[in-house]
């Protein structure tokens, strides 16, 4: 069927010397305001500095129709639909809406804006809080870079290692912090625009995240009718299907189609290391400049019949889901009896599920030593701690090195006294 991609681009206004807008008069006449700034040549870099940048250009910032506080509203408008569209971690949400017929785009990205800032119409502060660790970065982020003539337009990531597009490292945040972002992004749902609760679910269910499993993880429960609803959307992108009734809202398990997941090198989900893990994830699944392939970040329930899911996977990709595991990475697909993959296998999905409750409760701001000293946090590393945590700092791994412990290290491999003592650091450092 037919493949189309929307990409919501905003790009910088550089000026030639012999354009018409650097023509000093030309300038005077509509107060047009020019900087000079480092060029931005690539979308990953790992640099922190600018040794990369050889060269500067003239930036048309300004103008007298629009002040910098307009300028700066532009650009967080800009990345923000860039995330939410582009990127999909709204997308779904607001294609239903604009079924329903009674929420257009610019309407629904309108409300997202304010609700994601914190601000009302005019731009004054409401007070609402709840993204502050995703806007508050992007308000620093643009004014810097108009404020100091050595700052990057890029933006530096920790989750990739480098510096990225600003909507790219916002969108990668947010990836990494799933749980809490659509937990708050489905309140707002609901409340302003009567959302579903199914729809809400299916947008989060439907992102690949960072943690993906294509064993574990090769099963999603989804809302039969937008299933269907989203199928002919991609069927026929041009005419909108009607909103499904709910007659139709029961929920389905589905079997995922992983067939699309093709890159150069292996999928991020097969790598070991942690580190390579989260680059891998961003070059794959959010860098823009990746030509030749559709974007992934959606998972896509198998076509057709759309088999319903079986109980567990057969014992050949149990086995699999297990040596992918660090604590397994060793063994030979003969070492253990069958029975014994099994039972791994099914520790390990619920190990998981532990892992990602423990890691919501941190989000949510509950005591560090409180959460961390309970069942089912384990098997979780420091660096997987400081990604939690609201607080942020500049380089994880400076923070492990002053610890002296590796940032994969995972908690059970600690004494009790020195986890302990882990924690308590790890509380006074981001308290």
């Amino acid at each position: 069927g037919p493949r189309v991609t929307l990409a919501a681009l905003s790009l910088l206004l550089g000026m030639f010397p012999n354009a018409p807008a650097a023509d000093p008069e030309y300038q005077e006449r509509w107060g047009v305001r020019v900087m000079s700034r480092p060029d931005s040549v690539a979308y990953f870099q790992q640099s922190k500095d600018l040794s990369w940048a050889l060269s500067k250009s003239q930036y048309l910032v300004g103008a007298s129709s629009y002040s910098q506080e307009d300028y700066e509203r532009m650009w967080l408008l800009c990345w923000l639909i860039q995330a939410m569209h582009d990127h999909g971690l709204c997308r779904l949400v607001a294609i239903a809406l604009r079924a329903r017929g009674d929420v257009d785009y610019a309407t629904f990205y309108r409300e997202l804006f304010g609700w994601f800032y914190g601000v009302d119409g005019e731009g004054r502060p409401t007070g609402h809080v709840a993204m502050e660790r995703y806007a508050a970065p992007m308000r620093e982020h643009v004014h810097r870079w108009l404020e100091d003539e050595t700052a990057p337009f890029m933006m530096r990531s920790e989750q990739a290692g480098g510096l990225l597009e600003p909507e790219e490292a916002l969108c990668l945040r947010i990836l990494f912090d799933a749980d809490y972002f659509y937990e708050q992004l489905g309140m707002f749902l609901r409340e302003r625009f009567d959302v579903p609760a199914d729809l809400a679910a299916f947008q989060r269910d439907m992102i690949m995240r960072p943690d993906f499993d294509p064993v574990v993880d090769g099963r999603v429960r989804l809302s039969q009718r937008w299933v269907r609803f989203f199928a002919a959307v991609e069927a026929d992108p041009f005419r909108l299907p009607a909103w499904p009734g709910e007659d139709s809202a029961g929920m389905r398990t589905y079997e995922l189609d992983l067939s699309g997941l093709v890159f150069p090198v292996k999928p991020w989900f097969e790598s070991r290391n942690q580190r390579r893990r989260k680059k891998a994830y961003y070059d794959q699944i959010v860098e823009h400049n990746v030509p030749g392939r559709r974007r992934t970040i959606f998972k896509r329930v198998q076509e057709g019949s759309m088999n319903e899911a079986k109980d567990r996977p057969s014992l050949e990709e149990c086995k699999a889901a297990v040596m992918r595991d660090s604590r397994y990475s060793r063994v030979a697909p003969d070492d253990f009896p069958d029975e014994m993959w099994l039972t791994l296998y099914d520790r390990i999905v619920a190990e998981r599920a532990q892992r990602r409750a423990v890691m919501a409760n941190i989000r949510k701001g509950l005591p560090v030593i409180q959460v961390c000293m309970q069942p089912g946090s384990e098997s979780l590393s420091l660096s997987d701690i400081i990604e939690a945590l609201p607080g942020r700092v500049d380089s994880v791994a400076d923070v492990m090195t002053d610890m002296g412990f590796k940032e994969n290290c995972p908690l059970g491999y600690l004494p009790d006294d020195v986890r302990m003592d882990i924690l308590r650091r790890l509380e006074e450092a981001f308290g």
